[in-house]
């Protein structure tokens, strides 16, 4: 029996040419930019949630506001029908 000689496949990458690396400058500069976008995004982030938080608490400082205006109605109203009670009951001379 014969074999031919199967050796491992040579996965060879051609050499690419050096590429220029960036300057530091360059460097610099993508990170001032990539900075800037990261900061811009989480204040319209922030913008956003501060937009739907004012919209809670405007809710719930309409409905306290209501809860103090119905109380007030009932204490009045209450006040109001103790008086006439006691006119009613108490002889005014």
């Amino acid at each position: 029996m014969v074999t031919a000689y199967q050796g491992r496949p040579t996965n060879r990458v051609p050499s690419r040419p050096h590429a220029a690396e960036p300057s530091t400058g360059d460097l610099v500069e993508a990170i001032g930019q990539d900075l800037s976008a990261l900061v811009r995004t989480e204040i319209e982030l922030a913008k956003a949630e501060i937009t739907q938080e004012s919209a809670k608490a405007g809710k719930a400082v309409g409905m306290l506001g209501g809860a103090g205006y119905a109380g007030h109605m009932t204490l009045l109203f209450g006040s109001l029908t103790a008086v006439f009670t006691m006119a009613h009951v108490i002889d005014i001379a």
